[in-house]
């Protein structure tokens, strides 16, 4: 394929658009296994790879810094595909300017790779998953669906992006800072870490850090493809676990005891708690559970009782939370001298 531009490829060096004609691509071979494995064994030379040559007008222009980075943390963080195309296509716009408006039918069909055999409600339907993906990562401004799709006239319809601002916060706290590094350890990017943590209750974002490692402990690391996405979703909107794991462990509706799948810790603490979980009978066990639920935080109850609902391994993490907190409290209380023996 060749490429012309007439007066529209910028030429740094000498600050122009001017007019250019080039391939991308100016050499390329290809060497098939077959046919490696045929010169490995006929010489004692190492097998020649692939390879391909820029054209020298495309690599210039490389070489003078025309490229665009990408945040991958941002990029692994989406699903959708067409999440994937918009994120491409409107970060680099966004270096220009905030906001931005396209035709409706051009901007999915020419730009997102949406079929042309759809109408404007269709279309509609194909790029909200997509939007809605890229506003809960942290990159676009949410806006009303009135506000996102403004109808011009009759058939022609326009669609509007914002990107989100970035707010001007003052130095986070210790405590903020882990949390923004614990977010950011889990894949969630630095950006939107540290909105969540501005924005949502720390004991709710420490949980569902622990829900996130725990059911990745429990192996169920396959049911949850985007954990950083997972967790972001989790703590926007309170406790949404993954369908597809939930539907497969839900044949049972409670789950007396925690499954031992779930990674022991070798810290002291933690192997004392777990001896005397273990130590406990079944009515000590479920008379212990009472007395944590009504100590818990609230958020740690919801996601208790809404796990509850369904069972299996999200909810035998959410138990062994209650009881192991309950436990920890029982365990510094017995360990504290007395006042006498003071």
């Amino acid at each position: 394929m060749t490429l012309h531009y007439e007066k529209a490829w910028w030429d740094k060096e000498v600050q122009s658009w001017v007019d250019e004609s080039f391939h991308i691509l100016d050499n390329l071979t290809l060497y098939d296994q077959e046919r490696r494995l045929r010169q490995l064994r006929s010489t004692s030379t190492e097998a020649a790879l692939s390879s391909f040559s820029w054209n020298e007008v495309i690599y210039r222009s490389f070489k003078s810094g025309n490229l665009r980075t990408i945040d991958m943390r941002v990029f692994k963080q989406l699903e959708f595909a067409a999440a994937k195309r918009m994120y491409r296509f409107l970060d680099k716009r966004f270096y220009h300017k905030s906001r931005w408006e396209f035709d409706l039918m051009e901007f999915a069909c020419e730009h997102i790779g949406v079929g042309r055999n759809y109408d404007t409600g269709q279309l509609k339907r194909r790029l909200r998953p997509a939007i809605a993906e890229l506003e809960a990562v942290g990159f676009l401004e949410a806006l009303p669906a009135g506000q996102r799709f403004v109808k011009i006239s009759r058939g022609e319809w326009r669609i509007v992006f914002i990107r989100k601002a970035v707010a001007q916060m003052q130095a986070p706290s210790r405590d903020a800072t882990l949390l923004i590094r614990g977010l950011a350890n889990r894949g969630v990017t630095p950006s939107v870490a540290t909105e969540l943590v501005r924005d949502y209750l720390p004991e709710l974002i420490e949980m569902q850090m622990e829900v996130l490692d725990r059911l990745q402990q429990a192996k169920e690391r396959e049911s949850i493809r985007n954990p950083a996405g997972y967790l972001v979703k989790a703590i926007r909107e309170g406790y949404l676990p993954p369908v597809k794991m939930m539907a497969k462990k839900a044949q049972a509706k409670r789950v007396a005891e925690p499954k031992p799948a779930v990674a022991e810790t070798i810290d002291p603490a933690h192997q004392e708690i777990d001896r005397y979980l273990k130590s406990l009978s079944r009515q000590e066990s479920d008379a212990l559970e009472l007395e944590a639920l009504a100590r818990a935080d609230r958020h740690l109850v919801e996601g208790y009782q809404r796990s509850k609902q369904v069972g299996g391994a999200t909810f035998a993490v959410y138990r062994r939370m209650v009881l192991e907190r309950e436990a920890k409290r029982l365990l510094a209380v017995k360990a504290e001298p007395t006042r006498d023996a003071a």
